[in-house]
């Protein structure tokens, strides 16, 4: 008899303890698909270090006779991996490539003072911002508008 004691309570706990997990009503826990209990969690992605603009930041230029064409590469600090550059704030003499190749657009630029700027961002999103200006004076006919 003394068995049945041990046996019947221990029987008695697993059996109110499964009956228990099968009869648990969890629909009223439930959040219906509306938008009365939508939490809405600001979220801050971090974008890499900053990346700063390097030296050529324009040139001046001596407007020529011929049709020769200005190049230029920006250049950034503080990242190793390829860069792309993208222009925001066009111009219509310069252009600027993905890989930062500043040139002139359709030959010599008449005198003045052309600005063309934009974004630059690396693989691990570190980005900056750059601004090139080519100045073009009209001095001499005797100088090609060309930098190496």
């Amino acid at each position: 008899m003394r068995r049945r004691f041990v046996i019947l309570p221990a029987g008695v706990v697993l059996l109110v303890l499964i009956s228990g997990a099968l009869t648990a009503h969890t629909a009223g826990i439930v959040v219906p698909p509306t938008h009365a209990g939508v939490t809405k969690v600001p979220v801050s992605i971090e974008r890499g270090h900053k990346m700063r603009q390097e030296g050529p930041f324009g040139e001046t230029e001596t407007d020529s006779s011929s049709n020769g064409h200005f190049r230029d590469q920006l250049m950034v600090s503080d990242s190793h991996d390829p860069i792309t550059f993208v222009v925001t704030s066009p111009c219509k003499y310069l252009s600027v490539s993905p890989q930062g190749l500043v040139s002139t657009e359709g030959g010599t630029p008449p005198p003045g003072v052309y600005t063309v700027s934009g974004t630059d961002e690396n693989s691990v999103h570190a980005i900056g911002n750059w601004s090139y200006t080519l100045t073009v004076t009209g001095e001499s006919d005797s100088v090609k508008l060309s930098k190496p």
